[in-house]
């Protein structure tokens, strides 16, 4: 019956069953951390069932769990650097950053939650921060455009009333020679 469940439950889920696979696993550490994924809400890995062996399972949730941790620094170093040419100051987040591919190598080498806990924290950290800067940013730029189109507006106006008054003292100036002729 149990086993009928387990098919059942294989094909309705695309992705896999990571409890399945995860039951087939040899590393502690490394499902211990695998079940820690599975439980955030904002980390998504590709489950396989169609892997048999332990250890191509193993490696192949290690390739998923660096590309995902990868991904996020380069995203995130990238927005960093796009800042830095913008002529913000980055240093302290830069120096923050150069840390992280060093803790990530120090999770794949101890497999510990708590490292992974660690690197996945930091990454998040710099996100948040880098985040909010941009979008202080964001709000300067809107705030400075809406000031030059006021501007400008004012601007117009103000050329408009001039162009007036210009008519009415031609206007004036032309009746007072009339007068005079």
């Amino acid at each position: 019956m149990e086993a009928i469940k387990k098919k059942a439950i294989q094909k309705n889920n695309p992705l896999g069953n990571p409890s399945l696979i995860f039951d087939k696993m040899h590393d502690q550490k490394l499902r211990e951390t695998l079940i820690l994924i599975k439980n955030s809400t904002n980390i998504k890995l590709n489950y396989n069932n169609n892997l048999k062996d332990p250890k191509e399972i193993e490696d192949y949730y290690r390739e998923e769990i660096e590309n995902y941790l990868n991904e996020r620094y380069n995203d995130i170093h990238e927005k960093v650097s796009e800042l830095r040419e913008k002529g913000y100051d980055m240093m302290v987040w830069t120096f923050k950053l150069m840390a992280i591919p060093l803790k990530i190598k120090v999770f794949f080498a101890t497999g510990d939650k708590k490292d992974f806990n660690l690197v996945t924290s930091k990454i998040n950290e710099i996100s948040k921060a880098v985040n909010e800067m941009l979008e202080k940013i964001k709000q300067r730029e809107e705030l400075y455009k809406k000031r030059k189109t006021a501007e400008r507006k004012q601007l117009e106006e103000s050329q408009k009333k001039a162009a007036s008054k210009k008519i009415v003292n031609k206007k004036v100036v032309n009746n007072a020679l009339i007068k005079k002729s």
